[in-house]
Parts: C-alpha cells; structure tokens; sequence
C-alpha cells in the first residue's frame, strides 16, 4: 500500500492542475462556512429583523455543527462535485499520457494501478474530512453557544458519514474516469448523471428511487438539522435528519465495492 501510495504522490505532487482543483475546492469551502455569516450579518442590518441572527446558532452550534457542514459538503452539485473532477482528472490523464502502459511495462499489475487510486481516494476522502474537522471546530468555537466536551464531539460521527459518502463518490468518479478515458467527457458526465438520475427516478417506483447510485450514496448525509429547531408545521413539514443509518452505510459501501469492480473488470478486459 505505502509504495503504490509513493507512486502516485510522485506523479501529484508536481502536477499544476491537482492543486488548482484542490485550491477551488478550499475557496469553496471556506466562502460558504466563512461568508455565510457575514451574509446573515448583511440581511439582518437590512432588514432590522434580529432574529435572522438567531440562524448563526442554528447552523454553528455544537454538536449541530457536524451534521451542517458534512450536509453541505455532501451536496452532489456543490463541493464535493470539485474532488471528483480531481479524480477523473488524475486518472485520465494515465491515458492520455499513457503513463498507465508505462507503469504496467515496469511491472505494476493492472489490479495494482487501480488500487493505487483507490488508496488515493482514501487519501483525499481523509483529507477533506480533517478540513471539515478544522472548519467545524474554529467556526464552532467562535459561534456556539454551547463550548462543553460532551456538545464538542457530540453527532462527530456525521464526519464519519461525510467520509464513507466522499469516498463512494470517489469511487464512482474513479469509474467514471476508467469507462470513458478523456477528461472532458468524463467530467460532463459527472455533471450530467445526476441529472439522468432525477430523470429516471421520475419513471420508476418510490420505493427504488433512494437505491440509484448517486441516491444511495447521498442518502447517508440527507438534511441539516439542529436541535433548536425540532418542530413540524403546515409550513414546514421537513422531515430533519437525527442520525445515521446501518442501512445507508452498507448500501454506500456495497456501491462502493461495484465501481471498484466494475473499474478492476474494464482495466483487465481492456487495451491499456
């Protein structure tokens, strides 16, 4: 593992483009958890209306936090759409500069080269849990009401959540880039798939619709919710999200090991 891991940071590193997406990917992250209350500072001096304000404390405050920002980072045409161009990106371009015929020629096995971006997308899935990690406990720290050891790690397990949905996704980038081979294409059909998703589920039974892949995974992760908040009303009739499912965990999980399969069965059956 750690040497197919030094592999491939050798062929990352350098590259120009992996730290442009990843640098989007950060902006984005640190504009919606920083801006927002500068936002909900703006529509409260507008609108002289103080309990806008009240919205800080529903979104930042422990354990609340977790489940908020993981939610958020989750959305499949918001954050997370950004590391998924990143892994296409760094698995087409195996192709395009047939650096994967290179490797296999010097003596790593086809099932070696795949795991190899596996391992990579465990690495940036770690990655960008510590960065919600980071952003959760100095946002929180600054904005929650509530600062105890019991509030600080309470629902941290939706970070957990925010991983295994991250890395199904991943993967799923990852299949997409080993299917179609050149960036462009793959990284429109990243964008365009869930789209056909809300399309087809549309034609098919209610009870099927949250087992399409994207649905799945993005099942783990469904509301943002807080505890200052628990009502329900004609108005708002928004069932929130109180924890995680074993369900939703092992459906992501079994998705997760089809696009591993699915990658490992195109790479052996076809001309490098």
């Amino acid at each position: 593992m750690i040497k197919l891991l030094q592999i491939e940071l050798r062929k990352i590193l350098p590259y120009k483009m992996f730290w442009v997406m990843s640098g989007i990917y950060l902006l984005a992250l640190i504009f919606f958890s920083w801006g927002l209350p500068s936002l909900i500072d703006y529509f409260t001096m507008q609108s002289d209306v103080p309990e806008i304000k009240l919205l800080m404390k529903f979104l930042y405050n422990f354990p609340d936090i977790w489940q908020n920002l993981a939610w958020a980072a989750s959305l499949r045409f918001f954050i997370k759409i950004f590391i998924g161009m990143i892994m296409i990106i760094l698995v087409t371009n195996e192709y395009s500069y047939l650096t994967i015929r290179h490797n296999v020629f010097n003596g790593l096995s086809r099932t070696d080269f795949l795991l190899s971006k596996v391992y990579v997308a465990i690495l940036l899935s770690i990655a960008a849990t510590l960065l919600i990690f980071i952003t959760g406990t100095t946002l929180g720290l600054f904005y929650s009401s509530t600062v105890t050891m019991h509030a600080f790690f309470g629902k941290m397990i939706f970070l957990l959540g925010y991983f295994i949905e991250l890395l199904a996704f991943l993967l799923f980038s990852l299949m997409v880039g080993i299917l179609v081979k050149r960036t462009g294409f793959a990284i429109g059909l990243l964008f365009v798939y869930p789209i056909i998703e809300i399309i087809v589920q549309q034609k098919i039974p209610e009870n099927i619709q949250p087992f399409l892949p994207l649905n799945a995974i993005n099942h783990i992760l469904r509301t943002p919710n807080t505890s200052l908040i628990q009502f329900r009303s004609p108005e708002f009739n928004v069932e929130l999200q109180t924890g995680l499912h074993a369900q939703d965990f092992i459906v992501t999980l079994l998705y997760a090991a089809l696009f591993v399969g699915v990658s490992l069965w195109v790479i052996r059956k076809r001309d490098l």
